[in-house]
């Protein structure tokens, strides 16, 4: 049973973008290698909770239509201060693509056509593919803290068992195609990372400004 930890508590919307003409770069240092007070705040509230987040779609609500890959526990692959980070994430397959669409990528894994950067281009010529790829000219985004080598945009994918004649599902956490590790047993599947924005970073925020005492 995968924890999905207390997600919204209360419930309601805790974190927004910002369009990518206003997106500002955290100063500096991040918070806690720094030790700046005012750095400290804008990097916790402002960045975490909205500044981070860039609008790619003008704000506007796009829709994705497939099947769930893969689920993230609140915590997976998160430790120290990041542990305050309590999002739960699953990872979409876009329709009209299903798994064992993925098991004629086994035999040639490691070679050029089973890369996951390979497999990632096949599933961005979809319907939906669109979802994947940066739209406009990507050089007008911020520059990704976790590039892929020269290249902006990388890609997420999850990685499924291959027995030599279908794929299953290992339960195994997503991650940037690059750092993915090679086995030659699994199949990654490039999906839509999906993340269910967690609540705690908002109250700790609150608790950093509390409201005044009445007397």
């Amino acid at each position: 049973m995968v924890d999905v930890g207390s997600i919204i508590t209360p419930p309601g919307q805790y974190t927004h973008c910002v369009d990518r003409n206003a997106y500002i770069e955290v100063p500096g240092l991040w918070p806690w290698d720094g030790g700046i007070p005012s750095t400290a705040e804008f990097g916790l509230c402002e960045y975490l909770l909205g500044g981070k987040l860039v609008c790619l779609a003008a704000g506007e609500d796009r829709c994705a239509i497939g099947v769930v890959a893969g689920l993230e526990p609140v915590g997976a692959g998160k430790s120290g201060f990041d542990k305050l980070d309590n999002d739960f994430s699953f990872n979409i397959l876009l329709a009209p693509l299903v798994p064992k669409d993925f098991a004629e990528y086994g035999p040639v894994l490691g070679g050029p056509n089973g890369s996951p950067q390979k497999i990632r281009d096949d599933v961005g010529r979809g319907p939906l593919g669109w979802l994947m790829r940066d739209s406009g000219d990507p050089s007008t985004l911020p520059r990704p803290r976790d590039p892929d080598g020269p290249n902006r945009v990388d890609g997420y994918g999850v990685q499924w068992q291959w027995d030599g004649k279908t794929v299953s599902d290992m339960g195994a956490v997503g991650d940037n195609l690059h750092k993915l590790p090679t086995i030659l047993s699994t199949v990654t599947l490039p999906v839509l990372h999906a993340e269910c924005e967690g609540s705690r970073i908002f109250f700790v925020c609150q608790a950093m400004h509390p409201p005044p005492q009445r007397h």
